[in-house]
């Protein structure tokens, strides 16, 4: 039987770990091993994981981390190295899999010789959730809206060991990944089934939108893919003003409600803090441009 190993890396996130694993425990025989990296969690995950170890119906390897990781690329490559089924997905702490997320990922692999899977997903929160289809032209949604959800995806073993994930980005390590297997030849297999439950939550990283810009103003994250994508270079230059836009006018909101809180006199005296900020996302902006 084909099997599938899980990479999950966790970070202070106990109740979602505990609804993740709960959430594959039905596709158990087709799980190889789960390995859970876990980055100097405070919150009692590693009590919970090794005091449910021999609890769950597939093997699972704790792996401790003794420093926080700056990248998540280099906490996935270490995970990798402890991969041995012919299939793998990579999830994040806080995705939800739906009963036959491995099962379908394995078969769609397997039937068409393909190395990896974009699915469809479903988006949920605490008041909402919303389908999101997998994207048919997928370069066109790399360099667009990128509405290709992490969740849905699943790899030949084989092909991510090869490619590996960047470690010197903190949070884009996803879409760097999908640049780079297209890159090297490696065309993803497209599903309309919906292969994950993406969770939306303030806490989620692609909010983090200082380490977005940090990411994205990194020209060699862009060097490879100019040439499956000649707009590449614009579209880095509009993706990092949006991040820069984003911070801006949530600073400005936050300076407005300030404004109304403290008063004209009070509100003057912080003018000195806010206006080299100010003038730093004015000229940035404008070399962008």
């Amino acid at each position: 039987m084909d099997k599938c190993d899980v990479i999950v890396v966790t970070y202070n996130r106990q109740p979602y770990l505990k609804e993740l694993l709960s959430s594959i425990s039905s596709e158990a025989e087709l799980i190889g091993r789960v390995v859970v990296y876990d980055d100097v969690s405070n919150d009692g995950t590693l009590d919970y994981l090794y005091g449910n170890i021999n609890n769950f119906p597939f093997e699972i390897i704790v792996i401790e981390n003794q420093t926080k990781s700056k990248s998540v690329g280099r906490s996935r490559n270490v995970a990798l190295d402890y991969v041995t089924s012919d299939y793998v997905v990579v999830l994040d702490d806080d995705d939800v899999f739906p009963p036959y997320k491995i099962r379908k990922t394995i078969e769609l692999m397997k039937n068409s010789g393909g190395n990896w899977v974009i699915g469809s997903c479903i988006e949920f929160s605490e008041n909402s959730e919303a389908y999101i289809p997998a994207p048919k032209d997928y370069k066109k949604s790399l360099f667009g809206t990128n509405n290709i959800r992490w969740a849905t995806t699943g790899f030949r073993s084989s092909v991510l060991k090869e490619v590996g994930f960047d470690e010197d980005v903190k949070i884009i390590t996803d879409w760097v990944l999908y640049c780079d297997l297209i890159h090297n030849g490696y065309e993803p297999i497209i599903s309309e089934r919906c292969l994950a439950f993406y969770r939306l939550h303030p806490g989620a990283v692609s909010r983090k939108y200082n380490v977005l810009l940090d990411d994205f103003s990194q020209l060699k994250c862009y060097e490879n893919y100019k040439d499956f994508n000649i707009e590449a270079y614009q579209h880095r230059t509009s993706l990092i003003c949006m991040v820069q836009d984003k911070l801006y006018f949530k600073a400005l909101r936050l300076h407005t409600s300030m404004f109304f809180k403290l008063g004209l006199y009070k509100f003057i005296r912080f003018i000195p803090i806010l206006l080299p900020g100010f003038i730093e996302w004015y000229f940035k902006r404008r070399s962008l441009n």
